[in-house]
């Protein structure tokens, strides 16, 4: 009973006696005793590794996952200083590898995204965790750029590459939304995803994270594809071949010398916002197809060209039962198709998009195709290189785009499946969920007061030029570049140094060459344990410091305010180290 633990869910207080201290309910109630063991009560409790508390605001939670993920941080900024260490690009992808997945665990369950309605005077939502984990992240971006500690994080953010803390906890829990979306019929998890949908409109009173998910990102369950988490019931290889070549002018080669007496090319298109798939069959060496079989998918924001490729593919099957079923199992018949994918997708046993239509093809062949010949002839499904003449290929593209374009075949010569509109592709889905995050966060850096700074040099968030221009530097050369703000301080310190007291700004303190007095006592003061190279600052001593107009910086008694730098691209103000004379 030592590891067995009672919590009471309850946000109501209860008044004292006589309108006295109002206390919480759950603390009115009985103890709970189990032979002779009274089971203690915890106001927080761990359970596949979320802290859950009695109200269920998830604060512990939060606080919890920014501290761990700030101790990794700790430890991810000792592989890297501004000058030496894993350059920008490794530090990226070990963040987003480790970083982000630890700091965002469950994230569906415990963070809702901040959204102020149409009207309303408060933002709902999380706005506090938004703010710890924001802070998270900017120490992760500095460790990342080696950039200066008063760097804005509006800024730091493109310059490293990543989504703003904002925009990456609302990718993160719409992308998990999608997935719910996407469960099988079988998932415990598939009725309530619906429910949260039906009621999305209606004003409960205490909504659960699926409901809240659901009334910020209007996705259909009910008209998006399921991915099944079981293995298919039939297999592929039993009836299918699978061919690639490292080169293109190798599978053109072999195309050209390829003497099956069945050829079917497929293809999927996207054209002009729209999806669509075709394909062809050759009998006999004929130089022109015996059928040709289309599908108009629909918009590609609702399916993507993967898709169609397998519809594509999900054709050339129909196409071989109905014109060629008499030679299926006793001749060699080869599929041509230029996608590569979505032949490792079918030798593949893991489940993921569009996998209902690879459940077809292989509902077809266990039906159709024969079982009573030994050893059969399997069907080769070989890669053929796109855009490069070769006439079947070629012509089953033109085919596509009509299809794309709306060119459809009557229902009755099409396989039963693709007789009614298709499911929405998660595949579209992501890709325009990545499209949305990436506009969001163009938007927010836009309205950044030092946007104005950056925008003759980059087009939007993506900063291309930047990091076009760091690809082959090393960090110390990358973190010069991103300081550049401040060189206007550092000009003036070296021609101050040089002799030339014009170039200080006025009121900034000028660098004094080191005498020998000043030397010892540096080398005293670092016996005395501070280091001779510490920055002073300003108001905490007078050695060596003097401004333009000749007056010497006085003691005060306040405590020293911490020295901060300025945004990117501005100008670093403030005192600086003594350098010795050479």
């Amino acid at each position: 009973m030592s590891k067995v633990a009672v919590m009471h869910f309850s946000r109501k207080n209860s008044s004292g006696a006589n309108g006295g201290e109002r206390n919480s309910l759950r603390s009115a109630a009985p103890p709970l005793v189990i032979n002779g063991n009274t089971i203690s009560v915890v106001e927080e409790y761990k359970y596949l590794g979320v802290l859950v508390d009695p109200e269920l605001r998830w604060k512990q939670q939060t606080a919890r996952a920014s501290e761990k993920a700030a101790k990794w941080i700790l430890l991810f900024k000792r592989l890297t200083n501004s000058q030496k260490g894993m350059n920008n690009k490794l530090m990226r992808h070990l963040y987003r590898a480790v970083g982000i997945p630890k700091l965002t665990y469950a994230l569906d369950v415990w963070y809702e995204p901040p959204d102020k309605p149409e009207g309303a005077r408060n933002t709902k939502g999380s706005v506090r965790a938004l703010r710890q984990i924001t802070a998270v992240q900017k120490t992760a971006t500095l460790a990342i750029m080696g950039a200066l500690k008063g760097t804005a994080a509006d800024v730091l953010d493109p310059h490293a590459k990543v989504l703003p803390a904002r925009v990456l906890l609302w990718y993160i829990c719409k992308r998990a939304h999608i997935r719910h979306c996407t469960l099988p019929k079988d998932h415990i998890l598939n009725q309530q995803v619906a429910d949260a949908h039906s009621n999305r409109t209606r004003k409960l009173r205490h909504t659960t994270p699926l409901e809240k998910l659901a009334v910020l990102f209007d996705t259909n369950p009910n008209t998006t594809e399921k991915i099944p988490a079981v293995k298919p019931k039939y297999d592929l290889a039993k009836y299918f071949d699978t061919l690639s070549f490292p080169t293109r002018d190798e599978s053109i080669k072999h195309e050209r010398l390829d003497d099956a007496k069945v050829t079917v090319y497929t293809d999927g298109s996207g054209q002009d916002g729209h999806v669509g798939a075709a394909a062809s069959i050759y009998l006999n060496d004929m130089s022109n197809p015996t059928t040709t079989r289309h599908l108009y998918l629909g918009k590609i924001d609702s399916h993507s060209t993967y898709e169609a490729e397998l519809v594509g593919l999900l054709l050339a099957v129909w196409l071989l039962i109905t014109e060629a079923g008499h030679v299926l199992g006793r001749r060699r018949i080869s599929i041509y198709t230029d996608n590569q994918s979505v032949i490792g997708a079918l030798i593949s046993e893991s489940r993921g998009p569009a996998e209902y239509l690879k459940d077809e093809i292989a509902r077809l062949c266990a039906k159709y195709f024969p079982n009573n010949i030994d050893p059969p002839h399997k069907v080769v499904i070989k890669w053929i290189s796109a855009h490069s003449n070769v006439v079947g290929n070629e012509k089953i593209d033109q085919e596509a785009k009509q299809a794309a374009m709306g060119m459809s075949s009557p229902r009755q010569d099409l396989p039963r499946l693709l007789r009614s509109p298709l499911p929405m592709s998660v595949s579209a889905l992501r890709q325009n969920l990545k499209r949305e995050a990436k506009e969001r966060a163009n938007n927010q850096l836009k309205l950044s007061p030092r946007w104005p700074q950056f925008e003759n040099l980059e087009a939007d968030y993506n900063f291309d030029n930047y990091h076009k221009a760091i690809e082959k530097a090393d960090r110390y050369k990358a973190s010069i570049l991103e300081k550049s703000g401040a060189f206007e301080r550092m000009r003036a310190m070296r021609g101050r140094c040089a002799g030339d007291p014009e170039t200080l700004p006025t009121g900034m303190p000028e660098i004094q060459p080191a005498t020998q007095s000043t030397v010892d006592e540096d080398r005293t003061a670092s016996r005395n344990g501070r280091s001779s190279t510490s920055v002073p600052r300003q108001g905490s001593g007078t050695n060596g410091l003097r401004r333009r107009d000749g007056e010497v910086p006085q003691k005060t008694n306040s405590a020293p305010s911490r020295q901060r730098n300025h945004a990117v691209g501005e100008p670093m103000k403030g005192p600086t180290r003594r350098v010795s004379s050479p």
